[in-house]
């Protein structure tokens, strides 16, 4: 069950103990670029020092939609593009970045996966093992992105099948990892937190799409890492969702002014929330709660008030092991779906139907040849 200080310890902890693996099998994933390990700032964390001696065998993956931006930003105009978007591909897809660098895509109606096999780029990559867990993944137009210290990667979704990864700098924390990151469905991508070996991160940076530069505009109200970030119906508001400041999970929602560069407070819940979403369309976040078993939760701008909504699905780790943290996507329609990252899950679309507040299973299924 979920755990207010040791599900993040249990997420460092796969990450940091994935990385040992890797650097003792594959030093050609461990790249030094500043004389230093690439993963220094995870596995000298003060809070995993005593975790440090045994090994995860399982690492959490996790998942991103592809959304149609033009779709997106005009949502809550008309009826009809609510139902284009049902049948529109760019809403249909999750992309997972397995450990082994593989490309994953699976279709969120049917559960069909397609794998492309990328295993002879052109540029040797400084991606670091943990890249690729999810918090700092973002898609944008024919993207994904992925950010980690002060290097960018990118690799094409379109034409997919030729996909390579790409690689550059950017003006990030050169000793940070695990940011969270929204896409603003026109030329920007939102970075925010993640943690260094002194604790976690409170600045917010934009990254230009165009010119791949970055650069600060804010700071969160309290550091923060593995929170989720969300539009907000006014084109200049971010929302900042759950996550963790000191191991502890947060149980409040903040947002962003782009306009003002301020931070400010939406509301504080009486639980703390694992990760969320937010829904334009009817105002309303969706959260999973840290609670025993995990619960769901609907909170609305509008009436200012909370909701218990159907829990997902029981997971049961075997041997009482901690849950894994896990990210919800929202098609932007009705449907939110999540993976979880762990045997005997991990081949199981978790799917949420906010008209009939009710979860359904479908199985993941491989389809290439």
């Amino acid at each position: 069950m979920l755990n207010n200080i040791n599900t993040a310890d249990d997420h460092y902890h796969q990450m940091a103990g994935e990385m040992e693996e890797e650097e003792d099998n594959d030093q050609s994933m461990a790249v030094d670029i500043n004389n230093k390990s690439k993963y220094s700032f995870i596995i000298g964390h003060s809070a995993m020092s005593d975790l440090m001696q045994t090994k995860r065998k399982h690492r959490p993956h996790y998942w991103q939609y592809r959304v149609n931006p033009e779709l997106y930003n005009t949502i809550e105009q008309s009826s009809e593009l609510l139902c284009l978007t049902k049948t529109n591909a760019m809403n249909k897809y999750i992309y997972k970045t397995p450990k082994d660098r593989d490309f994953e895509r699976i279709n969120v109606e049917t559960g069909e996966s397609l794998i492309i096999r990328d295993k002879k780029n052109t540029q040797e990559l400084f991606m670091g093992a943990n890249v690729g867990t999810g918090f700092d993944q973002t898609i944008c137009d024919q993207w994904v992105y992925y950010f980690d210290q002060n290097y960018y990667f990118r690799i094409s979704i379109d034409p997919y099948e030729s996909s390579e990864w790409i690689q550059g700098q950017c003006q990030l924390n050169p000793h940070a990892g695990s940011y969270s990151t929204i896409y603003d469905g026109d030329s920007t991508v939102y970075i925010s937190g993640g943690f260094t070996i002194e604790g976690d991160l409170s600045d917010i940076y934009s990254f230009d799409l165009k010119s791949l530069k970055s650069k600060k505009i804010g700071q969160l109200l309290q550091p923060l890492t593995l929170h989720s970030m969300a539009l907000g119906a006014n084109p200049s508001i971010i929302y900042m969702i759950g996550g963790f400041n000191n191991l502890q999970n947060v149980n409040k929602i903040d947002q962003f002014n782009l306009q003002t560069g301020q931070s400010e407070t939406v509301v504080t819940l009486d639980k703390p929330l694992v990760n969320g979403i937010f829904n334009r369309h009817n105002s309303c976040f969706y959260m999973v709660t840290d609670t025993q078993p995990i619960g769901f939760l609907r909170y609305s701008l509008k009436t200012q008030s909370s909701t218990t909504l159907q829990s997902p699905p029981p997971i049961e780790n075997p041997n009482n092991a901690l849950i894994s943290i896990f990210k919800l996507f929202f098609d932007q329609i009705n449907t939110i779906s999540f993976i979880y990252p762990t045997p005997p899950y991990q081949n199981s679309l978790f799917r949420y139907n906010i008209e009939t507040d009710q979860w359904t299973t479908t199985n993941v299924k491989i389809i290439n040849p």
